[in-house]
């Protein structure tokens, strides 16, 4: 058995060893450790196998974890991703490293609000977002020494059309409200599904379907969003990736397509909009809780707390806390206030910055997708939550893969599309 096969099992025999010792005085935390130890075995056993479903398993937001830990089908394949990205992160790459520094600032800030406001939810939130943005890297950088990129990204399409289609038919049938495919959030299915759409509008070459193919899957992916009804994703897509497309579009064939996606969200938008405010109209006393009249009032509310404690906030998901009385807002910049105060939101610029930073200078085409889903993940935050499993770690995963590609041709801007498998052994 080499060193490295050593150390592979090593972890899992420990991992057995406790849930034995664990098993008769704690019960439910055997249970809860079992599951650990089985995802890390198969991570360590199928690496390519997990990372590849890292990404489609991003849709799945239903909650797998024991009670008050919030972890859903997202998390665990997140974590069972980094878990067996760890050989193969390229750990000495400096592209990586700044924005893993930039993660670590970011962590020192939280670190303070939690130690202000020690509560169970905000120390695991806190180790929730190492999770969402480093584990996310680790996997990014890992897929291109595993797997191919090609398959990776039609995985991912493949689950995004049948996350399209089943929206479609749930809004039809059910008097044209917003979709809940498969039974998840609208808000979490309709940006995923705009992520699917930038890599056909952005890198459409990246998952190299047939040029008969691309057009319908764009359509399938358009309509999937529309009948999610999410304003913020629709929204996203046309200030970041169509309006810089119609600008950098140097063939005239491709300028009908941009415009015509363009008009088509922007009427979406434009069309649930005035289905709210009709609404609203017909039942003003209900306005404050749907649409935006709750997030108007949950925002206000997100104000005025950190009106209280500017510097450190209030704590990570303090809305749980029954003595404030409101829900989490949909802003990334009013909810990091009202967390972590001013010192947070500075913090969290300087993570996002470290990200952006990352990129400046890779010219391939996925550093060009991963600066597009960036981009479309901060502006629709402006409008939704942020940081939530699934589409809140994707962005980084592709940052991570943007990065990984440099690591592995260092002195080429093109994208390897297909790498050798590597067993570790």
């Amino acid at each position: 058995m080499t060193s490295l096969s050593f150390l592979k099992g090593a972890p899992v025999c420990l991992g057995v060893l406790a849930v034995g010792v664990t098993a008769a005085s704690h019960p439910s935390w055997a249970v809860a450790l079992a599951v650990v130890v089985l995802l890390g075995a198969v991570s360590v056993r199928a690496p390519a196998g997990v990372l590849v479903a890292v990404l489609p398993a991003a849709y799945i937001s239903w909650r797998v974890g024991p009670g008050g830990s919030g972890l859903s089908v997202a998390d665990a394949a997140l974590f069972m991703g980094t878990l067996a990205s760890v050989p193969f992160v390229p750990w000495a790459e400096p592209r990586l490293r700044r924005v893993l520094l930039g993660l670590a600032v970011y962590e020192g800030t939280l670190a303070l609000a939690v130690v202000s406001h020690p509560t169970q939810r905000a120390i695991l939130e806190w180790g929730h977002r190492i999770l969402l943005v480093g584990g996310s890297l680790m996997v990014g950088t890992a897929l291109l020494r595993l797997v191919t990129l090609r398959g990776v990204l039609k995985t991912y399409l493949g689950a995004s059309v049948a996350v399209a289609i089943a929206s479609v038919l749930y809004t039809l049938t059910d008097s044209l409200r917003p979709a809940y495919p498969f039974g998840f959030n609208k808000n979490a299915a309709g940006l995923l599904l705009a992520f699917a759409l930038v890599i056909t509008v952005v890198a459409p070459t990246l998952a190299t379907f047939a040029t008969g193919l691309l057009g319908p899957l764009r359509v399938a992916l358009v309509l999937g969003l529309l009948s999610t009804q999410s304003r913020g994703a629709m929204l996203a897509i046309v200030v970041a990736v169509v309006v810089p497309e119609l600008r950098r579009t140097d063939s005239r064939r491709g300028i009908p397509l941009v415009i015509v996606t363009s008009a088509i969200l922007l009427a979406g938008v434009l069309l649930v909009t005035q289905r709210e405010a009709e609404k609203t109209r017909l039942n003003p006393d209900g306005a404050q809780y749907y649409g935006i009249g709750a997030r108007s009032g949950s925002d206000h509310e997100a104000l005025d707390i950190w009106g209280r404690e500017r510097l450190l906030g209030a704590g990570l998901r303090y809305f749980y806390d029954p003595m404030f009385r409101t829900s989490e807002p949909h802003n990334v910049v009013i909810v990091s206030l009202a967390e972590t105060g001013i010192i947070g939101v500075a913090g969290l610029c300087w993570l996002l910055w470290s990200g952006w930073s990352a990129l400046r200078g890779l010219d391939g085409q996925l550093a060009t997708l991963a600066r597009a889903v960036l981009a479309v993940q901060v502006l629709a935050g402006m409008f939704d939550i942020f940081w939530v499993a699934g589409r809140g770690s994707f962005a980084w995963a592709l940052i991570g893969g943007a990065v990984g590609a440099r690591a592995i041709r260092p002195d080429g801007d093109e994208l390897p599309m297909r790498t050798t498998a590597v067993d570790g052994e």
